[in-house]
């Protein structure tokens, strides 16, 4: 995938860490309207702030339609997409908004 126009209108695909800038990516691509990075919701290094937004955790991740992971990476800059030794063929998945729990969707 590449950086789509309203990323590269804000310069956003230049200042965004390649996990992050992967999951908008996505998000954009699949047409859904919102998308939670934890690290960027969550003041770092901040206990009283982790403990205020962790215990919203189960009903951000509860109401969410796809959660996107970086399993891959150690590090915002580490992307979303790694190579990897095993090879699982192409999977083709329809989208549905009525299967959405909210309004995520344009």
């Amino acid at each position: 995938m590449s950086a789509s126009s309203p990323l590269k209108d804000f310069g956003l695909h230049y200042r965004l860490p390649p996990s992050f800038r992967d999951a908008v990516i996505v998000t954009r691509e699949l047409g859904i309207r919102y998308l939670w990075i934890d690290s960027l919701c969550i003041v770092q290094d901040d206990l009283d702030d982790w403990r205020k937004e962790s215990a919203q955790m189960d009903r951000i991740y509860g109401m969410s339609f796809l959660t996107i992971i970086a399993a891959g990476a150690s590090h915002s800059q580490g992307g979303c997409f790694v190579p990897r030794a095993i090879r699982f063929p192409p999977v083709a998945v329809e989208l549905h908004p009525a299967d959405s729990p909210g309004p995520f969707f344009r």
